[in-house]
């Protein structure tokens, strides 16, 4: 219940004799407030405050806290954590129900107290009261509080190891007080952080002060003194990758492989660089020299024997009689055979899965190549020997064929498990655009103007939907992940992509098949 503020009663009167107000505010001396659950047509559930009085209450209301913390006022019905909106068609305060959105702030949550202000009423204060789903809140507007005599921290002081964690006990001593809530702070965030339910986490190598302090008097609280030292566990090499996961150099060339380190505070970073076979290319200090055609892998090493490879494809490096290097053309220029590892990214971001690499160069023997047929005659009964009806792939996977997006890779065989490469990536998505003939061929010596892929890959590069690794390489037999191709499908559609984050897996022929029947 609300009282009516003195000041207000004689302005409501005042208004009253011109009409301006509503005859159920004359006289009225308390507003009940009553608390119960929405759900909205979605299923959404929200927690709500009803005035059963005073229908206008909600229109004076100037501000929300709970806890003593102000919660923001929003203009629409999205509600996140901190939040909440007045439904003036409704007559309604709306909360968001507790853990129905992944926040950064928080929800309403079981013996919160709410705190109402409105210009005409005394502030009302409503204790939340949670039981599973069911919400009500209980008037302490005249509950009187006694004065907390005491905060106690029962560890003064701690020692813990970087990357530790451990929740601090404290205890509020004293009787009948009615919001004993604490709140939590850290003095240096760089070496320990808290949260709200005391947890502390050693984050850098310091000292912090930790404080209890109580929400309802901030001069009652209570101090815990950490210090953080290093642990040897966390400054470990856990993980080394190089900037590339293959290149292509002429003989002669020279290329700086650069290596990350995991953490990046690791003590030991030193690294032993390696070369499979010096005849073709030899590297120091991370320096890859081409020194005769054919292929290799470069090997970096940590102490601790964390490793990470790049395939090196040397070139021929033929000159004119004045001494000048010829350019190659691409029906000159064969590719490489298939890079045996996936690239993440056009520059640094590398898959950590090899096993799919060995099984994708087994189901390409002999660097026979993927077989895209027309798809003109239209196979009777099931397309694909090995996509049965059964499969949730069926239907997506004939509707792309049927179309024209996908074909087969020979044998009537689909492949829905295989894994999608670069070159097929920009075969579909080209199939997917009507075939547009492209303005010239591709920059790429790996993309030989007789490969199946050739204009798709021009075509791709000239719309900015693919890049290659450098201005030579596109590496067409390297694995995409599904975070790359739906990136290069937003760029096809013309719409502005996400941000890469990388780490996503690879992507299958069979994902890619229902995720392009569905637009």
């Amino acid at each position: 219940m609300m009282k009516l503020k003195k000041g207000a009663a004689l302005f409501t009167a005042a208004v009253m004799i011109f009409g301006a107000v509503p005859s159920t505010v004359m006289g009225q001396t308390r507003v009940i407030l009553k608390g119960e659950n929405f759900e909205d047509i979605d299923g959404t559930m929200y927690y709500n405050l009803l005035p059963q009085e005073d229908t206008n209450y909600v229109n004076g209301i100037s501000g929300i806290s709970v806890n003593d913390e102000k919660w923001e006022k929003r203009g629409s019905s999205d509600l996140y954590g901190k939040d909440y909106y007045i439904d003036t068609k409704m007559n309604r305060i709306m909360f968001l129900d507790e853990g129905l959105y992944a926040a950064d702030g928080e929800t309403l949550k079981n013996n919160d107290i709410i705190t109402i202000a409105n210009s005409d009423y005394d502030d009302v204060k409503l204790k939340v009261k949670i039981e599973g789903k069911d919400f009500s809140v209980e008037d302490v507007s005249s509950k009187s509080t006694v004065k907390v005599d005491k905060v106690d921290i029962k560890e003064k002081s701690i020692t813990l190891k970087k990357g530790e964690s451990k929740k601090l006990e404290a205890e509020v001593l004293t009787e009948n007080t009615e919001n004993r809530t604490l709140k939590w702070k850290s003095d240096n965030a760089d070496a320990v952080t808290v949260e709200e339910d005391g947890t502390i986490k050693a984050v850098g190598v310091g000292k912090a002060v930790v404080t209890a302090i109580l929400a309802e008097d901030e001069s009652v609280k209570d101090t815990c003194e950490v210090t953080v030292t290093e642990n040897d566990e966390s400054i470990q090499v856990k993980e080394i990758s190089l900037n590339r996961s293959k290149i292509t150099l002429d003989r002669g060339e020279t290329y700086q492989l650069k290596a990350e380190i995991t953490p990046s505070d690791a003590k030991d970073k030193n690294i032993t660089w390696k070369s499979k076979n010096e005849k073709i290319a030899t590297v120091k200090n991370g320096v890859v020299k081409a020194v005769g055609k054919g292929e290799t892998v470069i090997t970096a090493t940590t102490s601790n024997g964390k490793t990470d490879e790049c395939t090196v494809v040397v070139l021929n490096n033929d000159t004119k009689k004045d001494g000048k290097r010829r350019s190659y053309s691409l029906e000159e220029i064969k590719s490489k055979g298939k890079n045996k590892k996936q690239t993440d990214s056009k520059d640094t971001k590398k898959a950590d899965s090899k096993k799919a690499d060995s099984k994708k160069d087994e189901s390409k023997k002999d660097n026979k190549k993927v077989s895209e047929p027309s798809a003109s005659s239209k196979m009777k009964d099931r397309i694909f020997n090995d996509v049965r009806e059964s499969d949730t792939r069926y239907k997506a996977i004939n509707s792309v064929y049927e179309k024209g997006w996908m074909m087969g890779v020979g044998d009537r065989m689909f492949d829905p498990d295989g894994t999608l490469t670069r070159g097929m990536a920009a075969q579909i998505l080209w199939n997917k655009a009507g075939k547009p003939e492209p303005a010239n061929v591709s920059p790429f010596l790996d993309v030989t103007s007789d490969a199946w892929y050739a204009k798709s890959v021009a075509w791709a590069f000239e719309k900015g939907i693919v890049s290659g690794y450098d201005s030579s390489s596109f590496g067409p037999d390297d694995f995409v992940t599904t975070e790359q191709f739906t990136i290069m499908t937003d760029i096809s559609n013309g719409k502005a992509p996400q941000a890469y984050a990388g780490g996503a897996p690879n992507a299958t022929r069979g994902w890619v098949a229902v995720m392009i029947s569905e637009q």
